[in-house]
């Protein structure tokens, strides 16, 4: 084998290896009086992100007066977690800075999940 087709084949290699590698992280911005139909396209792009492997940061901001009841905000993090408990889990706590309540969502990788289905069956 010459050291051309050598260094292509390597090349070739590394270029998979970072495609597999590349998750970004995604955010997602929301306000304490959000509506409904709102909400449900937030946590559809939510959800698409997450099937696709990428972690997802949401922030809360809360604005003026929603600033003096930061448990709207709370109870919306805790609403988003529920809906996306099958897909996601909690990466560290619910972390409120000044005017924000912010918190990570990482993929559940399909390998565990399917993992845990035969485990089950």
């Amino acid at each position: 084998m010459d050291y051309g087709k050598y260094l292509y084949r390597q090349n070739k290699k590394h270029k998979k290896e970072r495609q597999r590698q590349k998750h970004t992280l995604k955010e997602m911005k929301f306000f304490p009086k959000i509506e409904a139909h709102d909400y449900e396209t937030k946590l559809r792009h939510i959800k698409r992100f997450l099937n696709e492997h990428n972690p997802v940061r949401v922030q809360i901001w809360m604005r003026g007066r929603e600033k003096v009841h930061p448990e709207l905000a709370d109870s919306l993090a805790k609403r988003i977690i529920k809906d996306t408990e099958n897909i996601s889990k909690l990466q560290g706590e619910l972390k409120p800075i000044n005017h924000k309540v912010q918190f990570q969502l990482m993929p559940i990788g399909g390998n565990i999940a399917q993992n845990q289905d035969e485990g089950s069956s």
